[in-house]
C-alpha cells in the first residue's frame, strides 16, 4: 500500500543522515531508530506501573543500546526472536554493555505503532508479567522499524549499585559488628584484609566459592566465603562464625566481578574469624 511521507519527516531523516555519517555510525543503521516510538512505549509502561501502584522505571542508555541492537536484528530476519545465532544470551549480551545487575528480562514485539505493540503486551500474561514486575527498577527500549512494521524491544533490569572493594569490605564489616553488638557480644578487632581480598577476586576468577586457602592463612580459625548482591545481608553461615564466643578478631576481603554463573556481576565476600 502506498502512503505519503510528510516533509516534516523527510526533513528528520536526512537530520539523522548528517548526525550519523558526522559520528562516523552507519547511516541505514542509525536511521532505523524509531526514538520518539521509543519514548511512547516509555510512557505507556510507565503508566501501567503507576496504575498498578509500582514504582516507575528508570530509562538506562546501556539497556537501551542493547534493545535497539536486538531490535535491528528482528527488522533484518523479518520476524520476533529473543536470540539469534550471532548473538550472546540475554544476560550475557547486557553484560557485555558494562551494566551491572542481579537479574534480567526481555519483550519483544512488533506493530504498526507504539500503542499496538504495547497493547500487544499488555494482553500477553508472560509480557505483563515483565512490565508490572516490582523486582525491576531499570528499562532500555529500542525500536527500528522495518519495511512497514516496528519491531520492539524492552530489555528490563534490576541495576546493581557500584560499589569499590574497601566500600563493600567496609559494608560487611559494619554489618558483622552490628551482629555481635545485638548478640552483647564484645566488640572485634578487624584486621586488614588484603590477603582476603586477593582471596575473593581469586575465587571471582574460579566462578567458585573456596574456603580452605583461607583456613590455611596464619591465625584463621574459621572462614566463610559467600556471594551477595546486597552486601548488608549476610548469610547465616556468616552470622554462626561471628558469633563464635572464642571469637578474637576478625577480616573482610571483598571483589565484584563477572562470571559464567553471574554474568551481570556479583559481590565475592570471603570472612575470616581470628
Amino acid at each position: 500500500m502506498l502512503t505519503s511521507i510528510p516533509m516534516l519527516h523527510i526533513r528528520l531523516s536526512v537530520l539523522s543522515l548528517v548526525a550519523a555519517l558526522m559520528l562516523g555510525l552507519s547511516p541505514l543503521l542509525a536511521a532505523q531508530v524509531n526514538a520518539a516510538a521509543e519514548q511512547e512505549l516509555f510512557r505507556l509502561l510507565n503508566q501501567e506501573r503507576v496504575r498498578a501502584k509500582l514504582p516507575p522505571l528508570a530509562i538506562n542508555a546501556q539497556l537501551r543500546n542493547a534493545a535497539r541492537a536486538h531490535a535491528r536484528l528482528m527488522a533484518e530476519h523479518k520476524g520476533l526472536s529473543h536470540k539469534y545465532a550471532t548473538e550472546l544470551p540475554l544476560q550475557e549480551r547486557l553484560a557485555a554493555t558494562g551494566l551491572r545487575s542481579d537479574r534480567a528480562a526481555e519483550n519483544v514485539a512488533y506493530g504498526e505503532n507504539a500503542a499496538e505493540a504495547h497493547a500487544g503486551l499488555m494482553e500477553s500474561p508472560p509480557h505483563r508479567a515483565n512490565i508490572l514486575n516490582p523486582a525491576y527498577d531499570t528499562i532500555g527500549i529500542g525500536v527500528v522499524r522495518g519495511a512497514d512494521l516496528l519491531y520492539v524491544v524492552e530489555d528490563f533490569a534490576h541495576v546493581l549499585r557500584e560499589y569499590s572493594s574497601p566500600e563493600l569490605e567496609k559494608i560487611v564489616a559494619t554489618r558483622a559488628l552490628e551482629i555481635r553488638s545485638q548478640a552483647h557480644l564484645p566488640r572485634l578487632p578487624q584486621r586488614a584484609g588484603d590477603e582476603l581480598r586477593r582471596q575473593a577476586c581469586l575465587m571471582a576468577h574460579q566462578d567458585k566459592l573456596e574456603s580452605q586457602a583461607i583456613l590455611k592463612l596464619p591465625g584463621v580459625r574459621r572462614a566463610v566465603t559467600f556471594t551477595t548482591t546486597q552486601p548488608k545481608d549476610l548469610p547465616p553461615s556468616a552470622r554462626e562464625a561471628l558469633l563464635w564466643r572464642e571469637a578474637k578478631a576478625f577480616a573482610v576481603g571483598a571483589c565484584f566481578a563477572r562470571s559464567p554463573s553471574a554474568p551481570g556481576g556479583t559481590n565475592w565476600i570471603a570472612l575470616a574469624i581470628y
